[in-house]
Parts: C-alpha cells; structure tokens; sequence
C-alpha cells in the first residue's frame, strides 16, 4: 500500500525503424507513344518498371502511382489517359507522405502537361529529391494553341479588368489566325495574328467590362489553320 501511495511512474519506450518511402509515378497518357516504339512501352518498359520496384523494395517501401487526368494505385498501363496533371499528383503525393520519411519520388514521363500547374512550378510544397525517366519523342510538330491565360481573381461590377493571353504556335512561321474573346456567343475582342517564326509566342492583353454580378465565364478561341 506504502508503494502505491508513493505514485510510481512506469515509462515504456518502444522505437520502430520505418524504411524511407520512395514513390514512383508513371505517365499513362496518350502522348507517351506518340511516334514512339509502341513494343518497348507495351512490353518492355514495363518490365523494366517492375525491376526498377523490385529492387528498390530490398532499402525502401516503394509506392507506385499512375497519373493522367487522375492518379490511381499501381502501374497498371495503357497509355489511355487523354490528359496529364503534374498538379493533382503532387497534391496526391503531398496528402499521404508529408507526415512520412519521404525519401524520393521517380517520374517517367514525356514532360508534357495539359491540365493544372507548370510542373515546374508545382512542387512547392513537397521537400523531396524528384528524379525524372525520360520518354516520348521531343520533336515539335505544328501546333497553336492558347498556351496560358492570367486574369484576376476578382472584378468589381462596372469596373474594366485586363486578360493576358498567351498564344503560341510550333513550325507555322508565315500563317495567320485570329484570336477572339467571347460571352453567350457574342465576340467582345478579336485579334488578327501573323506568325512570325516558327517558335511563336506572343502575350495579347484585353481589358473587359464586367457589367453583370456573379461567376462569369468568357471563351477564348484561335482560328485553326490547316
């Protein structure tokens, strides 16, 4: 009774070694076989994966990913997707491991991304060493496109607000197209543009009217050229 009436304080420590965790993430859009050897990324890269995730396992708890216009489990690849998101899988990645011994994360990918954030630009808040598998083919087919557009957030009703919006075009040098601004099919800008090069960029400012309250939404279109 004596002992108990001192209040004894019984301290029990355990310590657990948790393995680094490494994620490896792999591009499953169409682009990644775009004029590319369709053998080596149906039958071989694959594979080449898996040794990649074997041997990895032997130092580190290995999670795999793919990703296109989402991120699922695995490595389950069809090169089906029709967009890549850099965004959401850092966003996916930073949700489950930033409480983690986080060690790595791998990505085989061609670098293209067409929906979300620049991927250089998305990995704020994830403090990990990234490395990159190259694929796809780097060659620059003819292309235009509206490659970016900057507006704020907000417009105070009655007040004019800016856009910028930048237009680029790949091996088109000589051709014209024109670029239009527009609300429930009435056009409020147009622009005649003339590519110069054949690395063309060029950022056109607009300045609108915001004349109703609420969410707007504006549609912003180049002419095609053949």
């Amino acid at each position: 009774l004596a002992f108990f009436l001192l209040e004894p304080l019984i301290k029990n420590a355990f310590i657990e070694t948790e393995k680094p965790i490494v994620v490896i993430a792999q591009d499953n859009s169409e682009s990644i076989k775009i004029k590319g050897d369709s053998t080596f990324y149906n039958l071989t890269f694959p594979s080449e994966l898996d040794e990649l995730t074997t041997s990895l396992e032997e130092k580190f708890e290995v999670a795999t990913f793919t990703f296109g216009s989402e991120v699922k489990d695995g490595l389950n690849l069809d090169y089906s997707e029709k967009q890549t998101d850099y965004s959401q899988l850092f966003d996916e990645i930073y949700a489950r491991y930033s409480n983690r011994n986080l060690g790595a994360v791998i990505i085989g990918s061609d670098g293209i991304y067409t929906k979300g954030k620049n991927p250089l630009y998305s990995n704020t808040k994830l403090k990990t060493p990234i490395y990159t598998i190259s694929l796809g083919d780097t060659t620059k087919f003819k292309d235009l496109l509206i490659k970016e557009v900057a507006h704020n957030r907000l417009a105070y009703l009655g007040n004019t607000f800016p856009l910028e919006i930048a237009v680029t075009a790949n091996s088109l040098k000589g051709s014209p197209s024109k670029l239009s601004v527009s609300k429930n099919g009435s056009t409020l800008f147009t622009k005649d543009l003339f590519i110069t090069n054949d690395d063309f960029l060029e950022i056109v400012p607009v300045m609108l009217e915001a004349r109703t309250p609420g969410i707007q939404k504006y549609s912003i279109s180049l002419t095609p050229i053949n």
